[in-house]
């Protein structure tokens, strides 16, 4: 084997490796689901006085898709939690921002029936924001590990969503319904796929 090839070869499993090392920072980043739905129910609204039924929300939240399962010995059920910066939950509804930046909370249940969970805690538990999805038929999940894909609406009939805020002037509280989800991409994944193309050009302007 030449002197050549050995280097050659050496650059070549270097990239390889980076690439690796950058796939598995784009699978450790965080992940941001965005949910749309209309609102079913205003029970409370002291605070702004112009939320209404059927207006339109956007709910999305960011988190850790390395977190660990806290009940561990529990096949069927699962709670995932993701806390600092950047994980966070944000709605946006009639004009207002409601952004839960205590924590993050998932939780999977797969047993006779499937749920799946979101609960956002802001303002030191002055504000919570929850997404709940629940399946009879118990076929939505197929374990208790943490989503990492879009959860499929079409696989829950029972898809909801709940507001509730307390502030110095009064509280809201309101409660909706979801009509689509749909993932954020990660920005590292962009930032990999660049650095691999970078290690590529250069490779090949060594080679002349």
């Amino acid at each position: 084997m030449s002197v050549l090839f050995r280097t050659a070869l050496h650059r070549k499993l270097a990239l390889v490796a980076a690439l690796l090392a950058c796939a598995g920072v784009s699978r450790a980043a965080p992940i941001t689901f965005q949910f749309t739905g209309t609102v079913a129910f205003v029970s409370v609204d002291d605070i702004y006085g112009d939320i209404a039924f059927e207006d339109v929300f956007q709910v999305a939240y960011t988190f850790d898709s390395t977190a660990a399962d806290l009940i561990p010995g529990d096949p069927a059920t699962a709670s995932y939690l993701s806390s600092g910066v950047p994980f966070s939950m944000t709605v946006l509804l009639a004009g207002h921002t409601f952004t839960a930046t205590d924590s993050v909370s998932i939780g999977v249940v797969n047993s006779f029936v499937d749920q799946y969970t979101v609960t956002g805690f802001g303002s030191g538990g002055n504000l919570t924001l929850e997404i709940y999805l629940h399946d009879d038929t118990a076929t939505a999940f197929a374990g208790d590990s943490l989503p990492l894909t879009k959860p499929a609406l079409s696989l829950f009939p029972f898809a909801t969503f709940r507001l509730h805020e307390v502030g110095t002037e009064g509280e809201v509280q309101v409660d909706g319904l979801f009509t689509s989800v749909a993932p954020v991409p990660e920005p590292s994944t962009g930032f990999a796929l660049c650095l691999g193309i970078a290690g590529l050009w250069v490779l090949s302007r060594r080679r002349h």
